[in-house]
């Protein structure tokens, strides 16, 4: 079995230890570092072992997963170097490109570029991953498989994993952004926040249910809860008037253009 490290110790690193260790990963085989040491101590009560620095977990490590901002990754990369050039190091800081994480250790490393996302915490993540060379397809497998327990993961290119950060990675933002201004609404019309929030959770549930096994498309689905001179229609009018599709792909356009600057200089 392979040890996996993790140079961070915060909510994504949390959830792919946890699936981790449900799939009955032994604890041993995990290495951990955080800055803050009470945040790497609460794996060690799992039975992780907590490493001196990022070094010492990238020379212990088959797999190292670099869980930290991309404000920080250049420091962390320069600092990495060649301390264990036969590691497969995953990155999952959005925005810092492959080309650069191998620039910053100084060496064709091998590298898998992945963008999840926060539903992982709860099992029910969204994952895009990329693979390139020199990584193995034996080891692209492996680490794709320690996000199949979080959730689904699909393989995208390289080229588009700026992009598709607007699509699974900040994505789940709109939907508690919708979910904020139907309850806002509700409220505006007299109805309890609480009793709406409820509501409006399930109507959630069931639509990404519909999305994924009705076998039809967005489109046939609002036409489906849109009757000719029916109430749906007239708030999908009113969408449509004040521009609320395009301003969801200018937004997605923007999380793009910002993913694009946080690439390393």
């Amino acid at each position: 079995m392979r040890k996996i490290g993790f140079i961070g110790c915060g909510n994504m690193a949390s959830a792919m230890i946890g699936g981790l260790l449900k799939t009955g990963y032994s604890p041993a085989l995990i290495n951990v570092f955080d800055i803050d040491a009470e945040k790497a101590a609460a794996f060690a009560e799992k039975g992780a072992l907590v490493r001196a620095d990022e070094i010492d977990v990238a020379k212990n490590s088959d797999v190292v997963v670099l869980a930290v901002k991309p404000q920080v990754m250049k420091t962390l990369l320069e600092k990495l170097g060649r301390a264990n050039e036969n590691a497969v190091y995953v990155s999952i800081a959005a925005g810092v490109s492959t080309a650069s994480v191998k620039r910053f250790l100084g060496y064709d490393a091998k590298v898998v570029r992945v963008m999840p996302n926060t539903s992982l915490l709860m099992g029910l993540g969204a994952t895009a991953i990329s693979h390139s060379a020199p990584v193995s397809g034996e080891e692209f497998g492996f680490v794709k498989g320690l996000f199949t327990s979080g959730g689904i993961v699909e393989e995208v290119g390289e080229d588009m994993m700026n992009a598709v950060i607007s699509v699974n990675g900040s994505s789940p933002a709109y939907v508690y952004y919708l979910a904020k201004a139907v309850v806002d609404g509700a409220e505006k019309q007299g109805i309890d926040r609480e009793t709406a929030l409820r509501l409006f959770t399930k109507v959630l549930e069931g639509g990404a249910k519909m999305l994924t096994d009705s076998g039809l498309t967005p489109e046939e689905l609002i036409d489906r809860v849109c009757s000719k001179g029916g109430t749906t229609i007239e708030a999908i009018n009113v969408f449509d008037v004040r521009g609320v599709e395009d301003a969801v792909v200018e937004g997605m356009e923007a999380c793009t253009k910002r993913a694009c600057e946080l690439d390393l200089k």
